[in-house]
């Protein structure tokens, strides 16, 4: 609100008090009511404007941060589901690829992130038939994840 719709607003207020209080002695004026009618109008319009202007719309879109947090969990869901069904079957090699801290995907770069992220993705589709507990719709989910993450990367 500009400084001088802002003191438009504010004497409309006082006008609106000072009817308050003498409303008994400016009732029997008809054009007085009609005024009243409109003022309590404008008022009501630039309060429902405030508010609209001043409503938080900051959680409204996902952010960078928020869709990487998305993918690191998806595919860090499907990687440690992997790594039990592999030490399960006795593919030692196969769940050390798999077991990879928050840390290896979160503290990288946004791209290095990403490709991790992939990779893990491609190693998992890639063993399917070890990783008996993933299935192809879990992998779809994670390259869903990733390529949602990759479409806000160059976000700052």
């Amino acid at each position: 609100m500009k400084a001088r719709q802002k003191l438009h607003y504010e004497v409309s207020k006082r006008v609106n008090e000072f009817y308050a209080l003498h409303e008994d002695d400016f009732n029997p004026i008809e054009e007085l009511k009609q005024e009243k009618a409109i003022l309590d109008e404008e008022i009501q319009q630039i309060e429902t404007a405030a508010t609209i202007q001043s409503s938080d719309i900051s959680g409204e879109a996902v952010t960078k941060e928020e869709k990487k947090e998305q993918m690191i969990s998806t595919v860090l869901q499907y990687a440690l589901r992997g790594k039990v069904k592999a030490i399960r079957n006795g593919k030692k090699g196969l769940a050390d690829e798999l077991d990879h801290p928050i840390s290896y995907y979160d503290l990288s770069d946004t791209e290095t992130c990403a490709s991790r992220a992939t990779a893990t993705k491609d190693l998992i589709k890639n063993n399917l038939s070890v990783l008996t507990n993933i299935t192809a719709s879990n992998v779809e989910e994670m390259e869903k994840s990733i390529a949602e993450y990759r479409s806000v990367m160059v976000e700052p």
